[in-house]
């Protein structure tokens, strides 16, 4: 048996410099595209969900835009933290207006789970939510965040199929 080692292939960021890894390498050069006009500046969201939902995409969005600090302790340049969706990193940032959420009603998602094939339905009531909010807004992003029911009905019908 003959073994080779391979090179790990560096990454291209910002102006083509190289790294071998890519969260450092976001930190230190900054993304790709940044200042190509094609990134849009803001990057419009939109979020369709519950209530719940909506506002965990939301929080969750929230830190990415400030960096999401490493939880490694002992190897920090191993797994850094994540800088954050910021100008200076990619160039743009992140912009999730009010008019740009849609919730679900307990009762729009308990009547489509009810149904005897809720399935077709769920997706019907997401996909309305979606059209209307795509229709709308210069979105450049749709997030569709269901709630834990909708997983739920998933499991299930993967568990009937087995």
């Amino acid at each position: 048996m003959k073994l080779q080692m391979i090179d790990e292939a560096q990454l291209a960021f910002h102006e083509s410099k190289l790294h071998i890894d890519i969260r450092p390498g976001l930190s230190m050069l900054g993304a790709f595209d940044k200042g190509s006009t094609s990134v849009p500046v803001p990057i419009r969201i939109g979020v369709i969900g519950t209530t719940a939902t909506v506002d965990g995409v939301r929080d969750w969005l929230e830190q990415c835009k400030h960096g999401v600090p490493s939880e490694e302790q002992k190897l920090k340049a191993l797994r850094p933290s994540f800088p954050g969706m910021t100008q200076q990193v990619f160039g743009t940032s992140l912009e999730l207006s009010d008019a740009a959420t849609r919730a679900i009603t307990r009762h729009e998602l308990s009547a489509a789970l009810n149904k005897t094939d809720p399935l077709p339905h769920v997706v019907e009531v997401f996909m309305d939510h979606a059209r209307d909010l795509a229709g709308k807004s210069g979105l450049h992003v749709l997030v569709v965040a269901p709630p834990q029911e909708v997983f739920a009905l998933g499991d299930r019908l993967s568990a009937s199929m087995a």
